[in-house]
């Protein structure tokens, strides 16, 4: 079964482990508009995007009936993820539930001093009990989507 991976939208693309990637240079909001920020992906074991890195964050998108961890509830990543932020000098992160629209947040550090470690045989993770989370409920059609205008470049204005 072939799977298509998602990328960042536009841009010419990088190789990755010989595949096109998805990293893209998008202008910050400061004055110099010759300065860039990089979005950066982060790839899984098996060369899948499954998040992505901007400044010192890192942010991803999940269906959490999926993929949020039942017993204990919470949210775990591979371990190769965390050292992967961890190399990257992530400080927070950012895990988006696309069914719900809640956003969970927290600190790399958070996530080292209370997350566990475990294997249920997809390799070893790390996870952090959702009590451990900063939770924002769900976003109001109202509010404007500053991902997208993350990803796009486009300001909201």
């Amino acid at each position: 079964m072939n799977r298509v991976r998602k990328s960042a939208p536009g841009g010419n693309r990088e190789r990755v482990n010989g595949k096109p990637s998805s990293r893209k240079k998008v202008p910050t909001n400061s004055n110099n508009s010759t300065k860039k920020k990089e979005i950066q992906p982060v790839l899984n074991h098996k060369g899948w995007v499954i998040g992505y890195i901007f400044g010192n964050k890192f942010f991803k998108h999940v269906l959490g009936s999926k993929h949020m961890l039942r017993k204990p509830p919470g949210w775990a990543n591979d371990i190769s993820i965390i050292e992967t932020l961890k190399e990257n000098k992530v400080q927070n992160i950012e895990i988006h539930d696309d069914e719900t629209g809640i956003v969970y947040s927290s600190t790399l550090e958070n996530l080292l001093e209370h997350g566990f470690k475990f294997d249920r045989g997809f390799g070893g993770q790390i996870c952090l009990p959702l009590k451990y989370w900063k939770i924002c409920e769900k976003e109001t059609p109202t509010q404007p989507n500053l991902q997208l205008d993350f990803l796009t470049g486009i300001s909201s204005g």
